[in-house]
């Protein structure tokens, strides 16, 4: 009984380090402020209205477009500016090359 409770310990807590890990590296911020940076997401960027990851897509922008970023904003987003689209809006930060 004691075995198998000490197995399941060390499994939820790696079960919880596993998950800490993950969330933490998903919004690793890596866009710098006042500098125009490479977009490196295979899926690309979408473009949106407000600083929140699920507010309404205004555009997408491409894997290797330029994105230039203004300043970070709340939820993990940068809002810039696409030279591309020749369009302000905000980005999901941490795809940045």
């Amino acid at each position: 009984m004691k075995k198998l409770i000490g197995k399941a310990a060390v499994v939820a807590g790696g079960l919880v380090l596993g998950l800490g890990l993950t969330s933490g590296t998903a919004f690793a911020a890596n866009g710098h402020d006042g500098v125009t940076e490479e977009i490196c997401h295979p899926g690309g960027l979408f473009l949106r209205a407000a600083a929140a990851p699920d507010a309404a897509a205004k555009e997408h922008l491409e894997n290797g477009w330029h994105f230039h970023i203004y300043w970070h904003a709340d939820k993990g987003m940068v809002y810039g500016h696409s030279p591309i689209l020749n369009m302000d809006g905000y980005v999901i930060d941490g795809y940045f090359c």
